[in-house]
């Protein structure tokens, strides 16, 4: 079971190996997670930007720096409103989804679609 598996990787006994290159693996998993990088294969897409990643995990990390944009965007509409004494995001068609194009009058509405609808996940190219 899991014990056993995971012995091996203590005892670097790597049953598992790479037809393509060699690279041996303890788990046949990671075998399977690797030989994505020789066929070029990168099911996950985000909704954002359109950049596809051989892994989940590597998109994950990506989204980060997509959250961070929404973040300095929503600081920096707080502000716009403040300076105007109006709100900003209220505004007609203020607030739209680049990818769909819905629009939203709140910030947090458009990060939550955002993040619901366009950037976790497996993307159809």
């Amino acid at each position: 079971g899991h014990l056993f598996i995971h012995k091996n990787v203590h005892a670097e006994v790597r049953p598992f190996g790479c037809d393509t290159c060699g690279r041996r693996f303890s788990q046949k998993g990671n075998l399977l997670r690797h030989s994505l990088l020789h066929t070029n294969e990168k099911p996950f897409g985000c909704g954002v930007c359109r950049k596809f990643f051989v892994q989940k995990a590597h998109l994950v990390k990506h989204v980060v720096v997509h959250r961070q944009r929404l973040a300095a965007l929503k600081r920096c509409r707080r502000r716009e409103a403040l300076e105007r004494g109006s709100s900003a995001e209220a505004k007609e068609g203020a607030l739209r989804c680049k990818v769909c194009g819905l629009q939203f009058r709140r910030i947090f509405q458009l990060m939550e679609h955002l993040k619901a609808q366009h950037i976790l996940g497996r993307v159809d190219k």
